[in-house]
Parts: structure tokens; sequence; C-alpha cells
């Protein structure tokens, strides 16, 4: 791999990659054609006849035709809902990409090129410019293809890509780049050009059209000699050349009449372009350049009438636009899509629509039969009328037998707009809110959605089977013991669990605002993880390509690696001050919650706990606990994912990589645990010093059956003193995720403490 470029570099280098690499006339000729026409006879052909490199005449008006349309692409986006429903999104960060790609092109620019790259180069190869490795993409950019250089390791396996205009070069991720294409049937990496396979009649009608140009201006070949028997000399000779090129040659000299001097005579040898059938040709040749890029020849026609207009336009977008759209949206789903949602698809606005009748006669037909009014006046792009959303039948069709109602329906309420009655009979229905009735486009979208996260739920599904197996089996054993009083009903393990309906009632309330009051520090350990990731890259920059690693002994090269990864992972004292003052204040207002908890629970006011000597120790020492913990934790995976790619040989691409993949899960799954742990503990240190302060006698350990551990699941509503600690897992606590508790009895827990109420 290449030297890695810095973030500053890399978009100096962006801009001057991108600007202007782009644009259509500069794709090089020679590697699509058969030949090259820059050059005819030794001189060039004029801008008049060579407008833009390689794409003219036909070939130009085909791909621009068809680059046009694309960039027409109005993008929809919709989410699949918790409850199987699909609903459109109006307003989202990727609409926000879309509409305006990056610095320098708008979405019509965008997708202009795209659409164009396609026809010409099978493929269009778009950039994702991301702020750091692994955040989400803020720039797109499209590529050029011929300059984009797959890069493989010895297996032929694909590493990543490289991008090189003149002497700069810019190495590209796999993930950073969506290769959208035509499949080649010879390489499927590679796209298959509409282009190419026009190249013959491409280069025969340019040929055409040259021949043509220069036979107006007498260049390319004599029309006919002057000959005579006399002998005639240089001077005279010249005379006669000049003169007769003065006067008749050139297309502004046509039609006038010859008049020959001493015997000379004019003998025609050339053929006429009837002879040649010159306008026959240039018409197939144009014809099957149209047909070849995807263009009807009647949307060139000027004498074919409305209908077949219509015909055209409507064969065009439906076999030539719609199937483009598509290829690039159903990259853009895979491989973009889902770094903002993996529930959210991608579609776009119908580019084929039915005729003007066709759609009238539907939309008559269907009204109030499967159409509702305000339906077919979306169709027609009219505002909705109050009451249009029901379908209207006549009083007459009413059923006079039995009394139900079409299932997922619901009657309109008497009063509202669409209700109608006889008697009890309600004539006017709507659909039921939630009926999971969806239409056929929703179904679609819903389908590829479920299709895409298909293999991430079963794997989830089949995890929580392999552990409610084990489970079920510890429990059977006597592993995992639920311990449920002698007054607990069966069916109260999984109801109040044999607590007091006000303590259970408080109980649930806690862990309904838990998710709530971890938002915050979720919140603050994902921008502290973000911020330590920067640090970590700025040293990998500095720290340079890992060089002479292979062929070392098993010492030397861990001697080697500890050097080079020390230069990367840097001394955390620094970091450990920041996360301390970062996490200190959501400590101090989760115990304040915690507190409030209680003495809300009470009945009584909330005594402020800050002053007490316990929370003044607490809230000094908690956060230097929590963030020499984390820093070893990140610190100690961060070495380890190094000296692994060291060992494997990788460059500096694919270290760079192993650091944000570390980054990732750092503010993914660790820093969900994170919050869980810490905001509990604060919360529960909280509660207990309210207790305390309240003058509380006794409290209770309390667990969640469905989510805890053997040994916690043990110490549910042990009750001991307030001043007493709790014996859990052979450890003593004052509180579920107590300060001195071990991490295998603390991280993840969500039991919570409360008051003992006599319970006579």
């Amino acid at each position: 791999m290449k030297e890695k470029v810095s973030l500053g570099k890399r978009i100096a280098v962006g801009l001057m990659l991108f600007k202007d690499a782009v644009t259509l006339s500069k794709l090089p000729r020679t590697s699509y054609y058969g030949g090259s026409f820059r050059n005819f006879r030794g001189g060039v052909i004029s801008i008049e006849s060579d407008p833009y490199g390689s794409l003219i005449g036909w070939a130009y008006f085909a791909v621009d035709k068809v680059a046009q349309r694309v960039a027409g692409f109005e993008p929809e986006l919709y989410r699949l809902g918790r409850n199987g429903s699909v609903e459109q999104i109006d307003d989202s960060e990727l609409l926000a990409l879309l509409f305006r790609a990056n610095s320098t092109m708008t979405r019509s620019d965008f997708f202009y090129i795209i659409g164009g790259l396609i026809r010409v180069f099978g493929r269009a190869p778009v950039y994702l410019d991301r702020p750091r490795p692994n955040a989400k993409p803020t720039a797109i950019w499209p590529l050029r293809p011929d300059l984009l250089r797959r890069e493989t390791n010895a297996k032929g396996e694909l590493t990543g890509y490289s991008y090189k205009v003149g002497s700069e070069s810019m190495d590209m991720a796999i993930r950073d780049v969506i290769n959208i294409r035509r499949p080649s049937l010879a390489n499927h990496a590679e796209g298959s050009s509409p282009l190419f396979s026009a190249s013959l009649e491409i280069d025969a009608d340019l040929q055409s059209a040259v021949w043509n140009k220069f036979i107006l201006e007498n260049g390319a070949e004599p029309s006919g000699v002057l000959t005579t028997e006399q002998e005639i000399d240089d001077d005279s000779f010249e005379r006669v050349r000049v003169q007769w090129e003065s006067r008749y040659q050139g297309a502004s000299n046509a039609g006038k009449t010859a008049i020959l001097e001493k015997g000379l005579k004019y003998e025609k040898i050339s053929q006429t372009q009837k002879e040649l059938d010159f306008i026959e040709s240039r018409k197939f040749n144009r014809d099957t350049i149209l047909t070849l890029l995807g263009v009807p020849t009647s949307l060139i026609n000027d004498t074919a009438n409305r209908a077949n207009a219509e015909t055209a336009e409507r064969t065009f977008n439906k076999e030539t636009i719609e199937p483009t759209l598509r290829l690039i949206v159903d990259q853009l789903n895979e491989f973009l899509v889902p770094e903002y949602d993996s529930n959210m698809w991608l579609d776009f606005a119908p580019v084929v629509s039915d005729d003007a009748e066709t759609a009238r006669l539907e939309d008559t037909a269907g009204i109030n039969n499967w159409y509702t009014p305000n339906e077919v006046r979306a169709r027609r792009n009219l505002a909705p009328l109050e009451g249009g959303d029901y379908i209207y039948r006549s009083i007459a069709e009413v059923p006079t037998i039995g009394n139900d109602i079409p299932q997922d329906v619901e009657p309109v309420e008497p009063g509202t707009a669409g209700h109608a009655q006889i008697g009890k009979k309600v004539i006017a229905y709507k659909v039921k809110e939630g009926s999971g009735f969806l239409s056929l486009k929703d179904r679609r979208i819903k389908s590829n959605i479920l299709a895409r996260t298909y293999r991430k739920r079963a794997y989830t599904e089949l995890l929580g089977e392999k552990v409610l197996v084990k489970v079920r089996a510890a429990m059977e054993d006597g592993r995992i013991k639920v311990k449920v009083k002698a007054d607990k009903a069966d069916d109260e393990v999984e109801g109040n669990g044999g607590l007091p309906d006000n303590v259970a009632a408080e109980r649930k309330a806690y862990l309904k605002k838990l998710p709530n009051r971890q938002v915050g520090f979720k919140r603050m350990s994902r921008k502290f993880f973000t911020g330590l990731e920067d640090e970590v890259m700025k040293n990998l920059d500095s720290a340079g390509e890992p060089k002479g690693f292979s062929g070392l002994e098993e010492k030397a090269f861990e001697e080697k690696a500890k050097s080079y990864i020390d230069k990367i992972v840097f001394d955390a004292t620094k970091a450990i001050s920041v996360l301390v003052k970062m996490s200190r204040p959501y400590y101090k207002a989760s115990a304040t919650d915690g507190a409030k908890d209680i003495a809300t629970f009470m009945g009584v006011s909330y005594e402020d706990i800050h002053e007490t000597p316990a929370a003044i120790k607490y809230v000094e020492n908690k956060p230097v606990k929590f963030a020499n913990e984390v820093l070893d934790t990140t610190m100690a995976d961060l070495r380890k994912n190094l000296a692994e790619g060291l060992a494997a040989g990788e460059g500096l691409g694919e270290i760079g990589d192993r650091i944000a993949k570390t980054f990732d899960m750092a503010r993914g799954f660790r820093t969900e645990a994170i919050a869980r742990t810490e905001v509990g503990s604060a919360l529960n240190f909280g509660r207990h010093t309210e207790m305390s302060e309240q003058g509380v006698e006794k409290k209770q350990w309390i667990c969640i059956f469905s989510n805890s551990r053997d040994d916690h699941m043990e110490a549910d509503q042990q009750i001991v003193d307030v001043k007493d600690q709790f014996s859990v897992g052979g450890e003593s606590a004052d509180y579920p995720q107590d300060f001195g508790l071990s991490p295998a009895n603390s991280v993840n827990c969500q039991c919570s403490v409360s008051p003992v109420f006599d319970r006579s």
C-alpha cells in the first residue's frame, strides 16, 4: 500500500483530483475505440467536427440524453417501523447528502456524471469522503474509472483502491468506494460499456463525417482532372493551379461555371454520394449507435405523431432510464444507506407513467372501488380534500343481512367527514391504524429491508436461543436458582415477584426512566472516544508506514512492534484527566436523580445529598476509577489489534482500519455497557444516600429476573439495615453497582436498592 495521505492533504489532493477530471470531454478515446481519430492525414480534426473528444455526434447525443434523464433522479427515503409499517422520510442526513453531493456538485451534477459514466465505461465508482475513518460520509464524489486501480494481495483478493491523476495518488479503503456498474460477463469487477459495443459504428460514422467535410473543402481527393495534349511549363502549371483553386475550390464556389484555356479539358473521376449510398449509410450508423446506447431513434424523428412520440418516451424511460436508476439505487442501498440506518430504504419517483387516456380510465374505474378520492387527487398532484380518505358507496349497496365489518377496517365515527348511515348500517369505512395493511410498493420496500437485515436478525435470534437454552439447562441442574418466597404465587415471579404493589410500581418506573438517564452519558462517552481516535490517528500518521517487520525472529519482532505501537498508543494520563472532567457532572446529576426518586417514593421533601461526606467522596473518586478502567481496557484492545496487524504484514491503510474498528466497538456496545453501569451506579448511590438522610432503617436488593446473573437473583429481596452491607456473589456492597464491587458484579447490572416498608 502507498503512503497514507493525511486528512489535510487528502482534502487538497481530492479537490485537484476531481476538479474537471470527471468531465466527459476529457475521456481518453483510444481505450474504447478501435483507433484514434485525432490525427487524420497528418492534420488535426477541427473543433467543428470533433467538439467532445471521443463523444462526438450521435454517441454524444445518446450519452447526454441518458445522463440528463438520470440527473433528474428524485430520491425517496423510507423507514421500516417496529410495527412493520413503512413510512416515507422527508428530512434526513442522507437526503441532505444526496441533495448536495460535495462542495462542487449538486444532486443533478452528481447523477448526470454517474449516468454518463455508466454509458461510457459501464461503471461509475463513487468515493465516500469521511471526516475520519469509519465515520459517516460527509461528501460523495464520482470517480473516473480509468484512473481508479484495484489493489490486490498475492491471492488476488481486493485490499483497496488507488486513484491517480498525474503524479498525485490517493489510497482508498474498500468500504470507501461504491462500484456502481453494469457487470461484465468477462470480468465481474469491471463494467460492460455500451459505448464500446457501438465503437465500430462510431468509427464508421466519424470516418463518414470526416470524408464529407473534406469533400466539401475539396481536400480529401480530386473530384476530377484537367488534361491537355500540349506541354505546360512550370510557370504556366503553377498559374493554372492557383487560378483554378481560387475560382472553383471550396463550398462557397460550388456551382460556378469553369472556363478553360489552352486546350484544357475537365474529366470527372470521383464517385457521387449517391453512388456511395452515403446518406443511407450514415442513417444506419446513427440508428445502430442510438440503439446500442439505449435511445429510441423515434426520439429524434420530427415526423413522428404524438402517439409514437409518447411510446418512444415510455420505451426510453422503461428500458433505459429506470434500469439505470435501479442499478444506481441498488448499490446505494447496499453500501451507503446502512451507514445511516439499516432499516431505511432508498427509492426513486416513478419515471414511467401511464399515458393520459389510460390514467384517466384507471382513475375513473378505481375511485370509490380501490382508490379513495384523495388517492386519485394525489396521482394528479392535487391537494387532498377533507373526508377524501374514505371509499364511498351507494346506500343501496349497504348489506342488509348481518352486522359484520370487513377485516382491517373500522366504521367512520358519526358526525365526522365520510360518515353516512341507515339506522345502524355504516356505509363509509377507513383502514384501521396498525392493521398491517401495506401497499404493493410498501410491501416491496419492507421485503427489501428485511432481506438486507435477515442475517443480522437471524444471528441475534440464534444467539438469544443459545443463551436461553443454557439458562434453562443451568436452572434444571441447579446452577441457577430462582429465589421465590413461600408466599409468592407462581405467576408472581414475572409479576410483582412478591413485592408490595408500591415497591413493584416504583421499580417499574425506575427501569422505564433508566434509558433516558443513560443518553447523556452515552453521548459524552462517544464524544470522548472520537477525540481519542483522532489523537491516535495523528500519531499513526507520524509513525508512518510499518517497515522491516517481515522475517524477524519472535523476540526481535516483539521489540520492534512494541516500539512502533508505543508511538501510536500514547500516555493516557492526559486522557484520563479529560474523561474525569467530562464524566463528573453526569455522576452528580444521576446521584441527584436517584435521591429525588427515593424522596418522591417516600412522599417526603428531597434532602440535598451532595454535601455529605459519602457524596463528596463518591463524586471525587468514582469518575477517576471509571476513567482508569476505560482507558486501560481501550488501550489494551488497541495494542492487541495493532500487534495482530503487524504480525499479518499489514500496511498503513489496514492498520488505520484496525484503529477505526477498535474505536467503533468502543462507541458501540461498550458505550452502552458503560452508560448502563455508571449511570446505574450513580442512581443507586443517590438512592442509598437519600435513604440514610431520611432515616430509613432497612433496605432491600431488587433484581430483574429477565436480565440478571445468578448471584444477583440469589440476592433478590435480601433485606439488611441501611448501615449494613448486602452480601452478593461473595462480595459486600452498600447498594447495587457499589463503588467497591468487582466488574463481574457491577458491569451491566440493572438491580436497584429500595427502602423496606412495614408489610403488616
